[in-house]
């Protein structure tokens, strides 16, 4: 009987494991979702194209932008995002799993401003962003 038991509660708590990791990037979707929503306007600026970051971990960076609706990649990263006046708010997310937000403000051909690996975006974590426009 005890043979029989050990197997059960190994398959249970896997089962449970697994429901609580689809739940967690449920919550960590809707928290990006949510915090993208909560910072839309009309853009002022427009940031499609080609960029670099001064820290060239972050690898090769487009972004496409329709109206105040920015998509793109930075790096290994998918983002999305919106543009409020000539401000950038992104999620970089990777395999279903937002990362990182960021809020960046553009001036002229520079996009600067920080990121954070929190959802909302959290000036406790935040870490410089510099971004450059590709030539």
């Amino acid at each position: 009987m005890n043979a029989f038991i050990l197997p059960l509660l190994c398959f249970l708590a896997l089962g449970l494991a697994g429901c609580s990791s689809k739940e967690k990037y449920v919550r960590n979707s809707e928290a990006a979702a949510a915090w993208l929503s909560a910072n839309t306007g009309s853009p002022s600026a427009n940031i499609a194209g080609d960029w670099s970051a001064s820290d060239a971990g972050w690898g090769a960076i487009h972004f496409q932008q329709k109206g105040c609706k920015i998509s793109g990649a930075m790096g290994t990263y998918e983002v999305d995002g919106h543009m409020k006046g000539s401000i950038a708010y992104l999620t970089l997310r990777s395999d279903g799993w937002i990362y990182y937000s960021v809020v960046a403000k553009k001036r002229g051909s520079i996009l600067s401003g920080f990121y954070s690996a929190s959802l909302p975006f959290s000036t406790s974590d935040q870490q410089p962003l510099e971004l450059k426009r590709g030539e």
